[in-house]
């Protein structure tokens, strides 16, 4: 009996390990991704699985100091700060399903924006006044950029194309959207006047662009490219002319945030094996880790 007492034991010993080997073995250490600046710049949101599951946590960037935001059920995604700074939309993930979720910046209202089982709606983005959102779903059968009122109730097909439209981003004055699109072959970036819904190619190179957002003031654009071979930050002209590469490490390198002053951009790499959130200067100097999963 006892013998058989003690193999009951030893075989659930090693039945957790290996749950806890395969957990951390093949989940890589998330400490930070997918940044957005508060609109005031004292804090980053950002999202971390450093408690187990994708959730969302805020940090108060002088102090250093970071608060979960999200929590329970939902695997929450792509936070992006409100023009008001009393809300934060994601992407939000439950029973298998995608929806667009706002959360007050206290943790408190989780609220998802469309009641839809269906269609995927991915990385939101508030239109400078915080009356409507941008995100992605394949609702159509393919990933198209919508735009939407808060409460759903209008939701419009901007980009209407064939090819996968994603990743998009509105214009500091509300006009004009960013979004990256494979309709010409390749990844390549795109602007569009939401009045006229006519794209116009910003980048044209073999290699992936996306990820583009506009600086608070619309004179630049940060984005991700791979056409030196690796994923890294770019800069380059709200026209898409002279290009500049920031970010030169053997780490991926993605979600470039700017800072509300347009001084400074966040962003993800992995140059130190972990998914942390760096900050650098507009010259891609004075880079400093600021998420180590404490």
């Amino acid at each position: 009996m006892k013998k058989v007492l003690l193999r009951v034991c030893v075989s659930f010993v090693l039945l957790v390990l290996a749950f806890f080997l395969y957990k951390y073995l093949t989940l890589p250490p998330v400490n930070g991704t997918e940044p957005s600046w508060s609109p005031d710049g004292s804090q980053i949101v950002f999202r971390s699985n450093r408690d187990g599951k994708n959730a969302l946590y805020t940090m108060d960037i002088e102090a250093r100091r970071v608060a979960q935001l999200t929590s329970g059920p939902v695997s929450s995604s792509y936070p992006v700060w409100s023009p008001r700074g009393d809300q934060i939309a994601f992407s939000g993930k439950a029973e298998g399903d995608w929806k667009i979720c706002t959360v007050n910046t206290d943790g408190s209202e989780t609220e998802c924006l469309f009641e839809t089982n269906t269609f995927n709606p991915m990385r939101p983005t508030w239109s400078p006044d915080g009356t409507r959102i941008l995100f992605s779903s394949d609702r159509s059968g393919d990933r198209e950029i919508y735009m939407a009122n808060l409460d759903g109730a209008v939701v419009t097909n901007l980009t209407n194309n064939s090819a996968h439209d994603d990743h998009p981003n509105w214009s500091p004055d509300g006009s004009t959207i960013l979004f990256s699109s494979d309709r010409d072959g390749d990844r390549e970036i795109y602007s569009m006047r939401i009045e006229e819904s006519i794209p116009s190619r910003l980048t044209n190179n073999e290699g992936y662009d996306g990820y583009a957002s506009w600086s608070p003031d619309g004179s630049t654009i940060a984005f991700v490219s791979r056409r030196s071979g690796n994923s890294d930050i770019y800069k380059m002209q709200g026209d898409g002319g002279n290009p500049q590469r920031l970010t030169e490490n053997v780490g991926r390198n993605y979600y470039p945030a700017w800072s509300p002053d347009g001084l400074r951009l966040a962003f993800m790499s992995d140059r130190e094996g972990d998914e942390a959130i760096y900050v650098m200067d507009l010259d891609g100097s004075s880079v400093e880790k600021i998420t180590d999963g404490n």
